[in-house]
């Protein structure tokens, strides 16, 4: 969030994270997208996502799999990403990270972190209005 109040400073524009939904809309490639992908760009894992398979135990290199249909990477798989939505007081995250199987990696699962939880496969993605 104070990252996206200082980006927001220099941009002179709304930047923030999205909402969980905002997130999901965009992980399915909106309108061009629809539920009947797994992942996000496709139902095999290792060509758009960075997971427990591919990842050689660390985060990988951002753009460098297949794109979903809106020509964005990385929604599924290699981090965790934060979105603005709180559950029970717990922050919502969603896509899953490098340490996932395919399972976790999902579109649709989502996991709850406290405020003050860090760990390296948990990151961020950010919007504009």
């Amino acid at each position: 969030v104070e990252y996206c109040v200082w980006l927001s400073d220099i941009l002179q524009k709304n930047v923030r994270l999205p909402s969980s939904s905002e997130w999901e809309f965009g992980a399915r490639g909106g309108l061009k997208g629809g539920d009947n992908k797994i992942y996000s760009g496709g139902n095999v894992i290792e060509e758009v996502a960075w997971c427990k398979y591919n990842s050689k135990d660390k985060t990988n290199i951002v753009a460098s799999l297949v794109t979903n249909e809106l020509g964005l990477f990385d929604f599924t798989g290699n981090v965790y990403e934060f979105c603005s939505d709180l559950k029970d007081s717990m922050n919502i995250a969603r896509g899953g990270s490098w340490v996932n199987s395919a399972v976790g990696c999902r579109i649709e699962d989502e996991v709850f972190f406290s405020n003050d939880f860090w760990d390296d496969n948990i990151g961020f993605r950010v919007v504009h209005d």
